[in-house]
């Protein structure tokens, strides 16, 4: 009998970084986007009330999208939390573990 890691096969496709098939503009656009993007991950603890305070540090640094992790925000919203930054969260019902993913107005 076979083992899983024996029976996988590659797949022949052509590699991400080549961008074979797209046309030069979306290649150039492509580029530019990954270049320019910066990401960024963030233990908040508590956000409420510090909405403001994460947009400015966010805008200072300029982080284009972060995680947010704790913080506490309960159901499935997305929230303008200012500095044309936005928050998608998901927390639970008692106001637990939540986690958001703030994006900027480019984005």
């Amino acid at each position: 009998m076979a083992s899983p890691g024996s029976d996988a096969r590659w797949s022949g496709l052509t590699s991400v970084t080549s961008m074979q098939g797209l046309p030069a503009q979306a290649r150039r656009w492509l580029n530019k986007l990954v270049q320019e993007t910066r990401f960024a991950t963030l233990n908040v603890g508590l956000l409420t009330g510090c909405t403001t305070e994460l947009a400015a540090a966010l805008k200072r640094r300029h982080i284009n999208i972060c995680a947010l992790q704790e913080t506490r925000w309960s159901g499935q919203k997305l929230r303008d939390i200012s500095d044309g930054f936005k928050a998608m969260f998901n927390g639970s019902p008692k106001t637990r573990n939540g986690v958001a993913i703030g994006v900027s107005k480019g984005y």
